[in-house]
Formats: structure tokens, sequence, C-alpha cells
């Protein structure tokens, strides 16, 4: 499996740049940008709302919504609903799903359009969406590994997409395959908003992948977690600066290895 995926991140680093555009968490949206320009894609931040939805999208394959400051729903459901009808992949990530109605309500808004194809979130977030409850405290998870296969298998077949469960495991299922990944980085939970840096670097594989959504997903979170492995030398800020080297610079995948459940 291992030399199918690294053909995957072969093809992220090809010459020709897709667009990634972004609504998207104020917090990190300079790592966001970033990350898509060191993994060959190009990054536009949307932040003009309706004015620009319908343009922006026009030339798009994919969309990344992250909801981590969330201050209205409008302009998500209205992107959401626009990718859908303009058959584009949609990347969620539901932060801090269950910490407001306003985020689990948009949260929901935005399933229900049917134009979800990824959705990415810690164990909470994921269970959060699954039984519609949950332990979860702001936008950090405390859930458990219990039950995450069976979780993300059903939820994907509920919408018909791809789930990422991130934690101490990473569970990644299309409803049809499942696979896990052990993460093992002390680092990534370390640092603020390495969840949404994941979902940039999700959606700059999907866009250049857009025939094998799972398998981009299941590459670009096992090359994310690979390069993480390959900086633990490193603590806080130091880990941070040589993990962003090694996403730009790796280019192959050596230590990780997911493994089918």
């Amino acid at each position: 499996m291992k030399q199918e995926l690294n053909q995957i991140v072969k093809t992220q680093f090809l010459e020709s740049a897709t667009l990634v555009p972004q609504i998207t968490n104020i917090v990190t949206v300079n790592n966001c940008a970033n990350v898509c320009i060191f993994l060959k894609t190009s990054p536009i931040i949307i932040t003009n709302g309706y004015k620009e939805l319908d343009d922006i999208l026009g030339i798009s394959k994919v969309l990344y919504l992250n909801i981590g400051t969330l201050f209205s729903s409008r302009t998500f459901v209205a992107a959401a609903s626009i990718a859908r009808d303009k058959k584009i992949k949609v990347i969620l990530d539901p932060v801090g799903v269950a910490a407001s109605s306003l985020r689990s309500e948009a949260t929901f808004e935005i399933l229900e359009t049917n134009a979800v194809s990824v959705l990415k979130g810690n164990y909470s977030e994921i269970k959060y969406i699954y039984h519609q409850k949950s332990s979860q405290m702001g936008v950090d998870s405390n859930e458990t590994e219990e039950d995450m296969e069976k979780v993300v298998q059903k939820l994907a077949k509920k919408y018909d997409m791809t789930v990422v469960a991130t934690g101490p495991t990473d569970y990644i299922s299309n409803g049809k395959s499942t696979v896990k990944i052990e993460q093992n980085s002390l680092q990534l939970t370390q640092l603020t908003g390495m969840g949404c840096v994941l979902g940039a670097a999700i959606s700059s594989f999907v866009s250049k992948n857009l025939d094998n959504v799972f398998n981009a997903v299941v590459a670009a979170c096992t090359y994310f977690i690979d390069c993480a492995k390959n900086c633990n030398e490193y603590t806080f800020l130091d880990f941070q600066n040589h993990f962003f080297q090694s996403l730009a610079t790796q280019k192959i995948i050596t230590q990780a290895c997911p493994s089918k459940i």
C-alpha cells in the first residue's frame, strides 16, 4: 500500500498547481495557505462571501470549509450548495462543533447540502456528529479511541463521504474501506491549529486526485504523519518549522504506513 500512496505523493509535487479556495479559520489561515504552497497547490482565501463565491468556485475543483472562527453559517452553506451544483469536492473541518449551537447547526446545515466529500475532525468532533452528543470542551479532543472504527464507517455511509477521525490513531473510512494510521507525535497535539493544517493538506491532495478521494485522503494523512514523525526530535516551535520544511521537501513516505481494518 505504501508504494501506491507514494505514487500519489509524487503526483502531488508535479509542477502544475491546482487552486485550493478556503473559507477558513483566521487563527491558522497563514499556515493553511503556506501548506498549500508547500504541496504545490495555489491557496485562495475567500473573505467576501457571496460577492466572490461564484467567480472563485467557477474555476475550482475543491473547496476547504473550516468553521474554527465561525460568525455565520450563511456563507458556508451557500458555498457548499454552489460547490455541490458545480460538482466540486468539499472538505469540511467542523472545528469545535460541540462547543456551541451556532457551530453545531452550521455543521449539520453544511452536511445536509449533500456537498461534503471529506469530513475531518478529532475524535470528539466526529463522535459528536455521529451521536450529536459529546464530552468535548472547546476545540480540543478529550474522547477515547473506543469505537472510532465503527463511528467513521457508519458516518461515511450515512453521508456518502470519506471521514477522517484524528487522534493517537487516525481512522479513515469511505464506508467501504477503512484504514488506521498510528500517529505517535506528541508535538502535533501541542501546537494550535495543526488539525486545520491537515485539512488544508487533505484539500491539496484531493485537488490533484479527484477520481479517488479516499486514496488521496489516506495519502495526505500518511504523508502528514510521516513528516511529523521525522521531526519528533524537535520541540514546539522548532518542531513546527522543521515539520513545514519536511512537508515541502520530503516528497516520500518513509515511516508511517496505514493498515486496513
